[in-house]
């Protein structure tokens, strides 16, 4: 079942798979440590990253959704196992669009703007988004405000915020009847 955690954890990894091209175990493509993580920093750990040069990426669900549902959908095959004989279907009982923010929390300008360099094409050429239950959600830049507020705590902030148009499912399993059919010769 396809649901507002699958969706940041696609996410994730898809700004994980951009930041660590070679993988988790080697340098990042932007010169500096990045965590990336759904959900919102933790203070006194963020501010402890920051003043070791460490950089954030979260991912948080804004509140701004909307209903996108426009009809019913028949029950459709997802997985077949041939040798057991059932299979798994998955059937799309809502559609929702949910805004999304990846928050770029930089301990210096030049590392902000290398993270987004490498985040924001990675996330603009992922127009489809495929989701734990092999549906496809659907990836729409929508802006990207960048704020020195906290400047004074020598943390450097860029905000990208896309939406993403993504089904909830139900999965079940099924049993596929094979027509058999026996001739009789005389």
């Amino acid at each position: 079942m396809a649901d507002l955690d699958d969706v940041m954890n696609t996410l994730t990894s898809l700004i994980a798979e951009a930041i660590y091209p070679n993988g988790a175990c080697y340098a990042s493509a932007v010169g500096a440590p990045v965590k990336i993580y759904p959900g919102w920093p933790v203070p006194n750990v963020l501010d402890d990253d920051i003043k070791a040069g460490n950089a954030h990426v979260s991912i948080y669900p804004r509140p701004e959704e909307r209903n996108t549902t426009r009809h019913a959908v028949a029950w459709q095959d997802s997985a077949v196992n041939l040798v057991a004989g059932t299979g798994t279907a998955v059937k799309v009982v809502g559609e929702q669009e949910r805004l999304f923010q990846m928050v770029i929390w930089a301990p210096t300008p030049a590392i902000r703007t290398a993270i987004a360099k490498v985040v924001d094409p990675a996330l603009r050429q992922a127009e489809r988004l495929v989701m734990p239950d092999n549906t496809y959600a659907r990836l729409v830049y929508k802006s990207s405000p960048m704020s020195d507020v906290l400047q004074k705590s020598t943390i450097y902030r860029r905000d990208l915020f896309y939406t993403v148009e993504y089904a909830t499912t139900v999965t079940g399993a099924f049993y596929p009847i094979k027509k058999t059919t026996i001739n009789f010769t005389h």
